[in-house]
């Protein structure tokens, strides 16, 4: 049986994206084909002990970083050494966890949402305690610091990503993935094209789905759209939510369904008063006040026909969205803003999409069909479960 072990520093620990990957595992993953193990963060409650266990997914609770308690920009280079030094013995006790757990046969380790500062530790780590049977394959999430353009934007932040992975790749049996093609040939040219990265499936929804949802005329979501989803940030557009809403209802969707998902219950006084603005133009505007499970998050992007991804240009120049991956996985349109990496991914994948440009204006987008974009579409959009057996 295939022996497959997740190394998620965060599972466990405060923040809805280290809940969600342990929500993923354990609907998605099907332990007749594996044998899966989580090493995880110490503050794992006793209530997800309890789901694991009943999903016959082995747990061990080791990490006790804070991964919230490091600012990059603001940190002192010893704080930050410190940081990864920490890291990086947790990832050893990880390591020796796992030997136990899987005295022989080969492990296929798998390290999502690695930034520079994990990749450094892991790589230390590594280092120290070396083992053949062991398949790391590491996820390169973040921004390396060159751009769309493969230019060097930020070159502090390349040099880091670039001493990281250097010790990482000269381990023969470390593996590297990025989540997309524009991510993948900026990390080549920082590690030169002779290194070796692919593209791993998307992983943030239906681990079984195959390719995107094709929508139908008759399935209820014709006039929905998701106006909003997540944690309330400024520079994800909330405050600009009136005047997006105001334009898509006097240019094209005067009649449709608009839902707002926050994770939270509390509102400030300013938060409140934009979701009051939002139902005076629309009154029946439903919202969604509450973190959501998988399953809740699914059936929500699926009873929407369209997306709203507003976000700040400037802050998403270069940053991914799962939110964006999310909505396509799900067959719906996306509204994006101009500029940023979501309008070049959208290009990319050749699907038609709506961007709000520097007026606030909204032009809508075709595909272009001169564009065979479907083997870049298939490989993100693969079965990721499967994908995962067949490494």
């Amino acid at each position: 049986m295939k022996q497959i072990a997740f190394i998620d520093i965060g599972a466990g620990f405060k923040g809805a994206h280290n809940t969600g990957f342990l929500d993923l595992l354990c609907k998605y993953s099907k332990t007749q084909e594996a044998d899966i193990t989580i090493i995880t963060h110490q503050a794992l409650s006793k209530e997800w002990q309890y789901k694991l266990s009943e999903q016959k997914i082995s747990f061990v609770r080791i990490f006790d970083t804070d991964i919230f308690g490091l600012s990059i920009d603001s940190s002192t280079s010893t704080q930050i050494n410190d940081y990864i030094l920490q890291l990086s013995q947790e990832y050893k006790l990880a390591f020796k966890a796992l030997v136990d757990i899987y005295p022989e046969g080969k492990v296929q380790l798998i390290s999502h949402t690695m930034s520079w500062e994990h990749l450094m530790a892991l790589g230390l780590a590594i280092k120290g305690s070396l083992n053949e049977r062991f398949i790391y394959n590491v996820f390169l999430m973040y921004w390396s610091g060159i751009n769309e353009a493969l230019e060097y934007e930020n070159p502090k932040l390349a040099l880091n990503y670039k001493v990281a992975l250097k010790r990482l790749k000269s381990y023969e049996n470390v593996r590297l993935y990025t989540s997309n093609q524009e991510y993948l040939l900026a990390f080549q040219k920082l590690m030169s094209y002779k290194t070796q990265i692919d593209l791993h499936p998307f992983f943030l929804g239906d681990w079984h789905a195959d390719g995107i949802r094709q929508r139908q005329d008759n399935d209820g979501s014709k006039d929905n759209i998701l106006l909003y989803s997540g944690e309330i940030k400024k520079e994800k557009g909330f405050y600009e939510l009136p005047e997006i809403l105001a334009e898509l209802k006097n240019k094209w969707y005067q009649d449709s369904i608009i839902t707002i998902h926050l994770s939270k219950k509390d509102l400030s006084k300013k938060q409140k008063g934009i979701v009051s603005e939002i139902k005076k133009t629309n009154p029946t505007t439903k919202t969604i006040a509450k973190f959501l499970n998988t399953e809740d998050i699914l059936t929500l992007y699926n009873q929407c026909n369209l997306v709203v991804l507003n976000y700040d240009s400037t802050s998403y120049k270069n940053k991914t969205s799962g939110v964006m991956w999310l909505a396509i996985q799900a067959g719906a349109t996306c509204i994006v803003s101009e500029d940023t990496w979501m309008h070049r991914e959208l290009l990319a994948l050749n699907i038609n999409h709506l961007i709000i440009n520097k007026n606030q204006k909204l032009i809508f987008i075709n595909k272009n069909e001169s564009i065979n974009s479907k083997n870049y579409l298939h490989r993100i959009y693969q079965p990721f479960w499967e994908w995962l057996i067949y490494l």
